[in-house]
């Protein structure tokens, strides 16, 4: 029973550093800097928990300026140990750890070199901020960072294998126009909620003049 409970205080533990995180977000591809690949026209970024598990699964899909749609996704143990990886093609081990509730660190190991950091922050204002750290194919190390928003609603994602690039494909750009027409929505809904408050602040400030007038 101590054992069960003190696995329930660590998973407790655990969700408690990686609620923040767990969500669907969206791109800002204007306030990326890339120094390894091209910007991306949009892309969204999403984080999953494995119930009853430290376990994370991450999806990650973006469609470049020309208009096709990639697709990524892998799972982890959160639990700052070295663990196996999937994908051999990308890395044999991986390491993941919560530093706390706004930061979260992925190293992937290649024949014990490290071949990717990835560094996630929640940033005051509630972005994401991703760094990429790695090596391009001529050795040159390169430094990405992208920052995302939180979504409003769930959108659809493209299945993959675990880490493998998918090229474009009818059901993607389908997706993808799906996402861009629920972005379009999202967005005049808000630019509809901005105006009423201008509104209401403008008659407010209306009749605090007149309470104030003589």
């Amino acid at each position: 029973m101590q054992i069960q409970t003190s696995d329930c205080r660590l998973l407790t533990s655990f969700m408690i550093q990686a609620y923040n995180f767990l969500a669907s977000w969206q791109l800002f591809p204007e306030k990326g800097t890339y120094e390894n690949g091209e910007r991306p026209k949009s892309g969204i970024y999403k984080i999953e928990a494995v119930p009853e598990s430290k376990e994370l699964v991450v999806y990650h899909n973006w469609v470049s300026l020309e208009n096709n749609a990639f697709a990524a996704n892998y799972k982890i143990l959160a639990d700052g140990e070295l663990n196996h990886f999937d994908n051999h093609e990308l890395a044999d081990k991986v390491q993941a750890t919560f530093s706390d509730s706004i930061t979260f660190e992925v190293h992937f190991y290649k024949k014990g070199e490290v071949v990717l950091h990835v560094v996630h922050e929640i940033m005051p204002n509630g972005y994401l901020k991703i760094t990429q750290q790695g090596k391009k194919e001529d050795g040159a190390a390169y430094t990405n960072s992208e920052i995302y928003h939180k979504q409003l609603s769930v959108l659809p994602y493209s299945a993959s294998v675990a880490g493998a690039l998918i090229r474009p494909t009818e059901e993607g750009m389908i997706k993808h126009k799906a996402l861009t027409a629920m972005e379009e929505q999202t967005n005049m809904q808000l630019e509809q909620i901005r105006k009423q408050i201008e509104l209401l602040a403008l008659q407010a400030h209306e009749i605090q003049n007149g309470r104030t007038s003589p």
